[in-house]
């Protein structure tokens, strides 16, 4: 007769070791020169990628997680992805960035969409989304700075 622990398996949680980036971001500004420096700046202008980075209670990065990278025009956040990386590394808030190789600010139907789920889904997991940033090899938009957060939380 078998028992329960010899057919299922152990979930561990691990973090892997590399070169601490620990940073305050206390404005889209600062999580603007966080993600500069994650990035692959030289995919900014060829192909979208999206990145999150954790935080702690007092805005303090925990790590960052490479969530996609697509094509031209669009990559596929996986939102378990992302917040199982979050509740992994004991996150209680998440800041979100992509690239938009074509160099627009402007935020998609899709990526307004995408954030409002990922709020949303957040919200339940006590985990919550501060802002969602749009990178440009030269410039940055924040739905933050952009009161589009405000708007979702309604």
């Amino acid at each position: 007769m078998s028992t329960y622990n010899e057919n299922v398996p152990e979930i561990k949680l691990r973090k892997k070791n590399g070169n601490s980036i620990e940073a305050k971001i206390k404005s889209p500004k600062d999580a603007e020169r966080f993600f500069r420096s994650v990035f692959d700046n030289e995919e900014l202008e060829v192909r979208e990628q999206c990145m999150a980075v954790f935080l702690n209670q007092y805005h303090t990065t925990i790590g960052y997680f490479l969530v996609s990278v697509g094509g031209i025009t669009a990559t596929i956040v996986d939102q378990r992805l992302l917040f199982r990386a979050a509740i992994e590394c004991g996150a209680t808030s998440v800041i979100l960035a992509h690239n938009h190789p074509s160099g627009s600010l402007v935020p998609s139907d899709h990526d307004l969409d995408l954030t409002k789920k990922l709020y949303k889904g957040g919200e339940i997991l006590g985990i919550k989304l501060l802002d969602h940033i749009i990178l440009t090899a030269s410039a940055f938009f924040s739905m933050a700075d952009e009161n589009i957060m405000d708007k979702i939380k309604q």
